[in-house]
C-alpha cells in the first residue's frame, strides 16, 4: 500500500512539474513547492478559464480577452495565448456540430474571405508601427464603435456582400496587427439588428474557424508543444461548463437585452486593450 501511494505521489509531482514548468515565479506557486499549492494554482486558472467562457456564452464572444488578462498573471504570453486557441479550436469542434444549422453561412465565407486579404495588411502596419500604439489606437476605436452602438446606430438594411468582405478585411486587418479578429464582425451583426440567435451562433462558427487556422500557423511556427495540449485538455471541461452556465443566464434574459450586453462587453474588450497597452509602454 505504502508503494503504491509513493509511486502515485512520485508520478503526480512528475506530471506537475511537466505540465506546470511554464508557470510564473510567483510566490507558493512554483512547480517545486508542491503538489497542494500547483492544484490551487490550477484551480485559479480553471476559475479564470470558467469566467471568461460564462462570458462567451452570455454575449457570444469575449473569450479570448478574458482569459488572457487573467492567465498572463501565471504563463508567459507565449504559452497562454497557443493555449487559448487550443481551447476555442477543442471547442469549436464540439460548437459547430450545433450551431450550424443556425450560423449565417453564406455571410461568414465573404468574411472569412476578406479576412484572408487583410491579415498580411495587418502584419505588414505591424513591422512599421510600435504594437502597443496599434492596440490603443484599435482599442479607442472599438470603444468609439460601441458608443455609436449604445446610442442606438443601426443599419437600414443587411450590409451587401461588398460590406461583408470589407468587414471580414477589417477582422483580419486588425488579427494580423493585434490578434483580435472578433470586434468588425460583432458590429456588423449588432448594428445590422440580426436575429440574437443567429449572430451568436455566426460569430462562434467565425471563432472556430479561425482558431484552427491559428493552430496551423503556430503548429508550424512550433508556437504548441504537448504542454500547450496537455493543459488545454485539462481545462477544455471548465471552458465547456462556464459556457453552458452562460448560454443558460442567455436564455433566461429578454432578447431585447442581448444587443446591450454584447456592446457593453464589446466596450470593455476596447477598454482593456487600451488601457494594458497603455500601462504596458508608459509604466
Amino acid at each position: 500500500m505504502t508503494q503504491a501511494y509513493q509511486t502515485i505521489s512520485e508520478s503526480l509531482a512528475l506530471v506537475s512539474r511537466w505540465l506546470f514548468a511554464p508557470l510564473a515565479d510567483l510566490t507558493g506557486a512554483t512547480a517545486s513547492s508542491g503538489t497542494a499549492n500547483l492544484l490551487i494554482t490550477f484551480a485559479l486558472i480553471g476559475a479564470l478559464v470558467f469566467m471568461a467562457a460564462l462570458v462567451r456564452g452570455l454575449a457570444g464572444f469575449g473569450f479570448p480577452l478574458v482569459a488572457l488578462s487573467g492567465l498572463a498573471l501565471f504563463y508567459p504570453p507565449a504559452f497562454v495565448v497557443p493555449l487559448i486557441v487550443i481551447l476555442q479550436a477543442g471547442f469549436g469542434l464540439i460548437d459547430l456540430g450545433r450551431i450550424r444549422r443556425q450560423a449565417d453561412w453564406p455571410l461568414l465565407s465573404r468574411v472569412v474571405a476578406g479576412s484572408l486579404l487583410g491579415a498580411p495588411l495587418g502584419v505588414l502596419i505591424l513591422l512599421f508601427v510600435p504594437e502597443a500604439y496599434l492596440r490603443m489606437v484599435i482599442g479607442a476605436l472599438i470603444m468609439a464603435a460601441s458608443y455609436v452602438l449604445l446610442r442606438g446606430f443601426t443599419l437600414r438594411a443587411r450590409p451587401g456582400k461588398a460590406a461583408q468582405v470589407g468587414t471580414g478585411v477589417v477582422c483580419g486587418f486588425m488579427h494580423g496587427a493585434a490578434a483580435m479578429s472578433g470586434p468588425p464582425a460583432v458590429f456588423m451583426l449588432l448594428a445590422s439588428q440580426t436575429d440574437p440567435d443567429r449572430a451568436r451562433a455566426t460569430l462562434f462558427a467565425l471563432y472556430a474557424l479561425v482558431a484552427w487556422v491559428a493552430i496551423i500557423s503556430m503548429r508550424l511556427a512550433g508556437a504548441i508543444d504537448l504542454r500547450n495540449l496537455a493543459l488545454g485538455l485539462c481545462l477544455l471541461p471548465l471552458m465547456f461548463a462556464g459556457f453552458e452556465v452562460g448560454k443558460a443566464l442567455y436564455h433566461r434574459l429578454q432578447p431585447t437585452l442581448f444587443r446591450p450586453i454584447a456592446t457593453l462587453v464589446l466596450m470593455a474588450t476596447g477598454f482593456v486593450l487600451l488601457a494594458k497597452s497603455a500601462i504596458g509602454e508608459f509604466l
